[in-house]
């Protein structure tokens, strides 16, 4: 596929969808026509998926957030492409990056990227041979996301992470960095990351670890909303009651990323460090005074 139009290998769309090049859509060869638009290279499956969801299953509000909508216009307000300019977030960034990256196949496989936001994912994978595609809800995310990293294996997709478009069990891993705690609904986010699995494939969550959720004036809705948008809190455990149903699927966790050493601003001297010594000084630290900050969920799916 090029980021021009999308040929082979394409990604793994579900309902046997061609590329129309004159039209630059996507088009079902189902008996029931599904067009889907392509916009610089990147379908967008928005229009299939169901924009509204109620905050209902246990994230504290009971009114509705069109979350879809709001996620797209902060694609529009703050740059995901943009490093953080505190050099203390910076470095947590990378250390999450690390973190995840190292729990990847060291094989080349085919990766699912979800929440891809400024790409840094498929910038990391993609030299190592892996084949990404970015996904997220924000069209300016994905069309740019191919623009920031034109690998030959790396797509994008726009779309609905609790209605993804692709045949089940088409990726070897899904990753899903910072998402989970905006969504509303965990059950079908969490099934869709299962479906599209590959048996013996793994699914890496990050999150916040035990936050305190928050409550400020949304800038888009001027109504009251979680801060940043974060809906929900996890620890280690909190997704047990969500996969137990699951057949064939174990879940381990990896917490990490000190508040204490954060907060002594030690970035200045750790960032030096290779990940597994800093790594091991995050270890000390969190057993000597435990305040993680970060949590990394990793679901297995038995072959």
């Amino acid at each position: 596929m090029s980021h021009s139009c999308l040929c082979s290998p394409p990604p793994p769309f579900s309902d046997n969808l061609v590329y129309n090049e004159t039209d630059r859509t996507l088009v079902s060869t189902s008996p029931d026509p599904v067009v889907v638009p392509v916009e610089n290279g990147v379908p967008n499956f928005l229009l299939l998926a169901g924009a509204n969801s109620e905050l209902n299953d246990g994230a504290g509000i009971a009114s509705s957030f069109d979350y879809l909508d709001h996620y797209a216009k902060d694609a529009e307000f703050f740059d995901y492409f943009a490093a953080p300019e505190d050099p203390a977030t910076r470095h947590e960034n990378r250390r999450l990056h690390e973190a995840i990256c190292r729990n990847l196949p060291r094989e080349p496989s085919t990766i699912l990227d979800i929440g891809c936001g400024g790409a840094w994912f498929a910038k990391a994978a993609t030299p190592l041979g892996h084949t990404v595609v970015s996904f997220d809800a924000a069209k300016l995310n994905t069309i740019r996301a191919l623009r920031e990293v034109p690998h030959p294996n790396h797509f994008a997709v726009t779309g609905d992470a609790n209605a993804l478009p692709f045949r089940p069990e088409s990726f070897d891993t899904v990753v899903s960095a910072e998402v989970i705690e905006h969504v509303a609904k965990l059950e079908p986010y969490l099934n869709n990351i299962l479906r599209v699995l590959k048996p013996g494939g793994r699914a890496i969550i990050s999150t916040p670890y035990n936050e305190k959720i928050q409550y400020s004036l949304c800038i888009h809705c001027n109504c009251s909303t979680p801060l940043h948008a974060h809906l929900r809190s996890f620890k280690e455990n909190t997704l047990d009651k969500y996969i137990a149903g699951s057949s064939g699927v174990s879940i381990s966790s990896i917490v990490f990323s000190s508040k204490v050493l954060l907060f002594l601003r030690t970035h200045a001297i750790l960032k030096f460090l290779p990940h597994r010594l800093w790594r091991f000084i995050d270890s000390v630290t969190n057993a000597i005074i435990r305040k993680p900050c970060r949590l990394i969920y990793i679901l297995h799916k038995e072959r």
